[in-house]
C-alpha cells in the first residue's frame, strides 16, 4: 500500500472518529427513579423508543447469596435498601470487597413485550435472574475468595415481561477494592441493541484508526524517515488501541469472556502505562529532554504505584 492510499485511510478514520464523538449516545436515556426496590413505568407506552437508567433504592440482601426460589418459598426482609448505581462498600471495611443479594421489580403498563436490559458490569462477578429464569452471568459468585473468578463484562438481557417483572442479582466481589453497581438500562429491545451496537462500533472505528496510524508510522519509520519519534508514535498507537478495547465496551472481555482477572487488570494497567511513556518518548523530541525525563519518572512511580 502506498502512502496516499494510508493518508485517504487515515483521514476517513479520524472523520468517522469526530463524527461518533459528535453523536450524542445519551439521547433518548431518561433517568428514572425508582424508591424501595420498586421501578413504576407504567405510564410509559414505550412509542419513543426512550431508554430508561434505573436509579434508586433496592433491596440489599448483604452476606446472602439468593436464588428466586428463595424469594418464592417464603418471605424474606432486606437487610437494607442500597442505591444503584453507585459505589458499593460493605458495612466492615468500608471497601467494596463482599458479596450478596440484591432486588427490585419493575411495574410496566401490563402489555407484553419484548423487553431488554444492559448493564456494564455489576461489580466484578454477578448473576441476573428475571421472573425466576437466570439470564446472564460474569465471573463467578461466591461467597469466598477462593472460588470467586471476577471479570468486568457488560450483558445485554432479551426477554418477555407482562406487567410486574421481578429482578434479582447476586453479586460478589474479591478482587478489586474500589467497584461499582454500574447503571443498568431498560427498553424494549430495539433501543437497547441498536445503541450498544453503535457504542461497539464507535470503538471499533477508534481502535481501526489507531492501528492505521500506528501501521503508516512504523512504515515511515522503516522506509522514508529512521526517527526514533516516529517508531515511539506507532507504538503508542498500538497500546492506545489495546486499551480501547479493554475499557469502554469492553470488546476483548465479551469476545474472550473466559479471561482471568490478573490478565485482564495486567493488560488494563500495562496497555495505559506502555501508552504514556510512548507518548513521553515522543514528546522528548519535541520538548527539553531534561523536563521530559523527570516527566517520565514521574508518571512511571504513579502508575506503579497505582
Amino acid at each position: 500500500m502506498n502512502r496516499k492510499f494510508f493518508h485517504i485511510l487515515i483521514i476517513f478514520f479520524v472523520m468517522m472518529i469526530f463524527v461518533f464523538l459528535a453523536f450524542n449516545f445519551n439521547k433518548s436515556v431518561i433517568n428514572f427513579e425508582g424508591n424501595h426496590g420498586a421501578f413504576y413505568l407504567d405510564r410509559e407506552n414505550f412509542l419513543n423508543n426512550e431508554i430508561f437508567k434505573l436509579s434508586g433504592d433496592v433491596e440489599f440482601f448483604d452476606k446472602k447469596i439468593l436464588s428466586p426460589d428463595d424469594f418464592a418459598s417464603k418471605f424474606i426482609k432486606p437487610d437494607s435498601y442500597i442505591y444503584i448505581p453507585g459505589k458499593f462498600e460493605n458495612s466492615k471495611d468500608n471497601n467494596s470487597l463482599g458479596y450478596g443479594t440484591i432486588r427490585f421489580k419493575i411495574i410496566t403498563d401490563g402489555k407484553e413485550r419484548l423487553y431488554s436490559m444492559k448493564t456494564d458490569y455489576f461489580l466484578t462477578s454477578y448473576n441476573i435472574f428475571i421472573d425466576g429464569k437466570k439470564y446472564a452471568s460474569a465471573g463467578n459468585v461466591s461467597n469466598n475468595k477462593e472460588n470467586s473468578k471476577g471479570i468486568y463484562k457488560p450483558s445485554i438481557i432479551d426477554f418477555y415481561g407482562g406487567r410486574e417483572i421481578d429482578v434479582v442479582i447476586q453479586f460478589s466481589n474479591f478482587q478489586d477494592e474500589i467497584s461499582f453497581f454500574k447503571p443498568i438500562y431498560f427498553s424494549t429491545s430495539e433501543p437497547i441493541n441498536k445503541r450498544d451496537l453503535l457504542l461497539v462500533m464507535k470503538d471499533m472505528v477508534a481502535f481501526t484508526g489507531l492501528i492505521l496510524l500506528s501501521i503508516f508510522y512504523f512504515n515511515y519509520y522503516l522506509t522514508i524517515q529512521s526517527e526514533k519519534k516516529t517508531a515511539y508514535f506507532s507504538a503508542m498507537c498500538v497500546f492506545f488501541s489495546l486499551r480501547v478495547l479493554l475499557v469502554n465496551e469492553r470488546v476483548l472481555v465479551r469476545i474472550f469472556d473466559y479471561m482471568s482477572w490478573n490478565l485482564f487488570t495486567d493488560l488494563v494497567y500495562i496497555s495505559l502505562f506502555l501508552s504514556f511513556i510512548f507518548l513521553m518518548k515522543y514528546f522528548s523530541y519535541e520538548i527539553d529532554r531534561r523536563s521530559t525525563i523527570k516527566i517520565i519518572n514521574i508518571i512511571s512511580i504513579f502508575l506503579a504505584l497505582n
